[in-house]
């Protein structure tokens, strides 16, 4: 329970700071504050990692008009759609750019 819950928390519940002799409700409030301090940690580092593996994946130059491109996981495939399609609308733009200059 002290791992996972802060210290404030548990005097605040137990009015006591060692909890090595709590039982019952006490105990119980404390090992549900727990559980939910467990899941809040889980959710938010699977948010993170989620987060960090798209913006590795989009930093990277993947596209797929390279000849060499084969792509990894479906995620990288989507990528590299985008990535070919913004290469081709800006190829678009800037010889409608040169036509008119």
């Amino acid at each position: 329970v002290r791992k996972y819950v802060p210290a404030d928390d548990i005097y605040a519940i137990a009015k006591v700071r060692d909890t090595q002799h709590l039982d019952g409700e006490v105990l119980e409030q404390l090992v549900n504050l727990a559980k939910v301090n467990i899941k809040k940690r889980i959710q938010a580092n699977t948010i993170n990692s989620k987060s960090d593996i798209k913006l590795n994946l989009s930093n990277e130059e993947l596209s797929i008009l390279d000849p060499n491109f084969s792509p990894n996981n479906f995620t990288e495939l989507n990528i590299a759609i985008v990535n070919a399609y913004k290469l081709r609308r800006e190829q678009f733009y800037n010889l409608k750019n040169q036509k008119t200059a």
